[in-house]
C-alpha cells in the first residue's frame, strides 16, 4: 500500500472565487483573484480522487478490482499523482498576510475554520451513519478524531501543513523567500529519511509524505508574488522531454521493485520523483479548462461527501441491473459521486449553519470580514 492510499482525497479548502478564462495568457490576480491553471489542476485532481475511490484502493473496496486488472492499474497510477497534485495546489494558493499580528491571526482563524469545522462535522456524521447502518468504517470515536480516518485524513494533514506555512511565513516575514526555499528543501530531506511510525497521530506522517509538494507550491507562490518566477505556463518541447524522462524513470524504477506498491524508502524515492515530474509538467504547461475550473469551484464539497454516494449508487445499480458490467458500475458511481455532492453544495451554502458546519465558512463579522460561500 502506498503512503497515499489510506484514502486519497481532495482539496486544500482555501478560499475560492470565479475561475479565470481558459487562456494561456498571464492571469491578472488583482482582477480575477484566481490562478487559472491551478484551478484546472484542482478540478482535474478532484476528478481523479472520485475516480480513485470509485475503483477502490484495494480489492475489498469500490469495484473490487483484482490485482493485475486494468482498473486496478488505473487506481495504482492515480494513487501516485492525485495527492501530490492536491498538496501542490494547497501550497500554491496559500496566502495569509504576515504583517500586522491581528490581520494574521484573523486570516489564520478563517483557514483553520475552513478545514477544522468540516473535519469535526463530517467525521461525526460518518461515525453516526456507520453505527446506524452497520455499514462503512468501524473505529472508535477517539481513533476517528486523532488518527487518519477514511478520506478525512487529508483535512488533518492540510491543517498541519497550513499551520507550518502560516507561522513560518509570519516568523520570517522579512525573509519569506528564504523560508520558502528552506522549507521545500527540508521537506524533501524529511520525506526521504523519516520512517513510518507505528502510530500516525493526527496524520502527522502524511504531512511528511505531502510536504515536498506543498512547499514546492508555496515556494512558487512566494516567488510569483516577488516577481522572481517566469516559467509557469511557458513550457516547450524541452520541458516536456525533461520531466517526461523523470516520470518514465520513476515509473520504471517503481515497477522494478519486488513489491512496487509496498512502503519502503526505495519506493518512496521513486514516488517522489514521479509526483514532482507530474507537478512540474503541469506547472510548465499550465493547462486551462473551463469545465475543470468549474468543477474546482465545488471541489471541497465533492471531496467531503462523494464517499457517502459511491457505495449506495453501486448497490442500487446492482439491484436494478444484476448483470451490470464493471464499466457500467464505474460510470454510474463516478457520475453520482460528482453530480450529487455538486448539487448538495448549493443546499449547504444556502444556510449559515450548514455552511459553517460542512463548508467551514465563518459567519460574517466573526473575523471582521464578510466571506462568500465558495467551493
Amino acid at each position: 500500500m502506498t503512503p497515499f492510499s489510506s484514502v486519497s482525497s481532495a482539496t486544500s479548502g482555501l478560499e475560492r472565487s470565479r475561475p479565470s478564462a481558459p487562456t494561456r495568457a498571464a492571469v491578472d490576480g488583482a482582477k480575477t483573484g484566481r490562478i487559472g491553471y491551478v484551478e484546472t489542476i484542482r478540478g482535474l485532481t478532484c476528478f481523479f480522487v472520485v475516480l480513485y475511490h470509485t475503483i477502490g484502493n484495494d480489492p475489498s473496496h469500490g469495484l473490487h478490482a483484482e490485482p493485475g486488472s486494468v482498473y486496478w492499474g488505473i487506481a495504482r497510477v492515480l494513487d501516485l499523482v492525485d495527492m501530490p497534485l492536491f498538496a501542490f495546489v494547497s501550497g500554491r494558493v496559500f496566502g495569509i498576510p504576515t504583517g500586522d499580528g491581528r490581520r494574521f491571526l484573523a486570516a489564520y482563524a478563517r483557514k483553520a475554520t475552513r478545514l477544522g469545522i468540516p473535519l469535526l462535522s463530517v467525521t461525526t456524521l460518518l461515525l453516526v451513519l456507520a453505527q446506524v447502518s452497520g455499514l462503512g468504517p468501524r473505529t472508535t470515536i477517539v481513533a476517528a478524531f486523532t488518527q487518519p480516518f477514511e478520506h478525512l485524513w487529508f483535512l488533518q494533514t492540510s491543517l498541519l501543513l497550513t499551520s507550518l506555512a502560516a507561522f513560518g511565513s509570519w516568523i520570517f516575514a522579512e525573509r519569506r523567500m528564504t523560508f520558502a526555499i528552506a522549507a521545500a528543501l527540508l521537506a524533501g530531506v524529511a520525506y526521504l529519511t523519516i520512517p513510518e511510525p507505528a502510530i500516525n497521530v493526527f496524520s502527522w506522517y502524511n504531512v511528511v509524505i505531502l510536504a515536498p509538494y506543498y512547499f514546492l507550491g508555496h515556494l512558487l507562490a512566494v516567488a510569483a508574488k516577488e516577481g522572481k518566477i517566469g516559467f509557469e505556463g511557458r513550457g516547450d518541447g524541452f520541458d516536456t522531454a525533461l520531466f517526461g524522462t523523470f516520470l518514465a524513470f520513476g515509473l520504471l524504477a517503481l515497477w522494478a521493485e519486488a513489491e512496487p506498491f509496498e512502503q519502503s524508502m526505495e519506493v518512496f524515492r521513486d514516488q517522489l520523483l514521479i509526483g514532482l515530474a507530474v507537478v512540474l509538467l503541469l506547472v510548465t504547461h499550465a493547462p486551462r479548462s473551463r469545465l475543470l475550473a468549474k468543477l474546482a469551484e465545488r471541489s471541497y464539497t465533492i471531496y467531503l461527501f462523494h464517499v457517502f454516494v459511491l457505495a449506495p449508487t453501486r448497490m442500487i445499480v446492482v439491484k436494478v441491473w444484476p448483470t451490470a458490467s464493471m464499466s457500467v458500475l464505474l460510470i454510474a458511481s463516478l457520475t453520482a459521486g460528482i453530480v450529487l455532492p455538486w448539487m448538495l453544495h448549493a443546499v449547504l451554502a444556502r444556510h449559515r449553519l450548514t455552511a459553517f458546519l460542512f463548508q467551514g465558512v465563518m459567519p460574517a463579522g466573526w473575523t471582521g470580514a464578510r466571506e462568500r460561500v465558495r467551493a
